[in-house]
């Protein structure tokens, strides 16, 4: 039984999910584990051939190590991931612009159809 806990180099809280996997000469042996939320796990190396064991965690550099040479704590060191910089570019829609046009002018020709027949209808009541 291999038994362990997985600590962030940092700050030294627990990293919780992180991935313990059992590597025989660098291939995954398809045995695994995560760790819990004290960032701690236990893992069986019973007939898996195993002599090595993977600790990763996204945003995390992973780190092997030989199984009877691992220490019982283990401090991952955080990742930098540099990534380039994003521009967005936005343009209006020219059918867009004629439709908003359009909507303007039927809202005015409404209007325009109001004021008038408000006036009428004043000048009726004034007779």
């Amino acid at each position: 039984m291999i038994t362990g806990v997985v600590l962030n180099k940092e700050n030294n809280s627990p990293i919780q999910f992180a991935n313990v996997a059992l590597l025989n000469n660098g291939v995954p042996t398809g045995h695994g584990v995560a760790t819990g939320a004290a960032g701690n796990f236990s893992i069986e190396n019973n007939g898996t051939g195993a002599n090595q064991v993977q600790v990763s965690f996204i945003g995390f550099k992973p780190q092997t190590f030989a199984i009877g040479a691992m220490s019982p704590m283990i401090f991952l060191e955080p990742a930098s991931v540099a990534i380039g910089t994003a521009e967005i570019v936005g343009t209006r829609n020219p059918f867009l612009e004629k439709e908003r046009q359009a909507w303007l002018y039927v809202l005015g020709f409404i209007l325009v159809i109001i004021a008038a027949s408000i006036i009428v209808s004043r000048n009726g009541q004034a007779s």
